[in-house]
């Protein structure tokens, strides 16, 4: 069977009302990752999620690979809430190998309960999931 697209693929992960707990970068490797308080996915034709939660992921990572630039916009409030959403678009050719660009949208709540949008812009070639009791395991079905 064809391995979906990372558009298609993200359209089965669900992240409404989650949180992210951290973002990492692995240079060598060109990975960043995200990690969620809880992933769950979306197994419905319809696209609805509807409360399924036979998959959830406790604490998993939401891993994008062949990372060749990323960017947080604005500078300065750390993303450390709610995760809005991933916006997927195919790269033009100008961006070298990489196929995608990722637009994820996070909230950043200050001390003071301030709360700002904050995009982080990934230019990489694909995003798999990763559950913490499945250690090397990458989840892309």
């Amino acid at each position: 069977m064809k391995q979906s697209t990372p558009d298609e693929f993200l359209k089965s992960v669900y992240l409404g009302d989650r949180a992210c707990k951290a973002i990492g970068i692995d240079c060598w490797q060109k990975e960043l990752y995200i990690e969620v308080n809880q992933i769950s996915r979306i197994r419905r034709p319809d696209g609805v999620w509807n409360f399924y939660s036979d998959e959830d992921i406790v604490n998993g990572r939401v891993v994008f690979t062949g990372v060749e630039s990323i960017s947080l916009t604005p500078s300065g409030p750390l993303p450390n809430d709610a995760i809005n959403g991933i916006d997927v678009q195919r790269a033009s050719s100008q961006v070298g190998d990489a196929a995608w660009i990722f637009l994820v949208s996070i909230n950043s709540v200050s001390e003071d309960g301030t709360n700002t949008e904050v995009v982080l812009r990934i230019i990489g070639v694909d995003v798999h999931l990763e559950d913490p009791l499945r250690e090397g395991a990458k989840i892309r079905d």
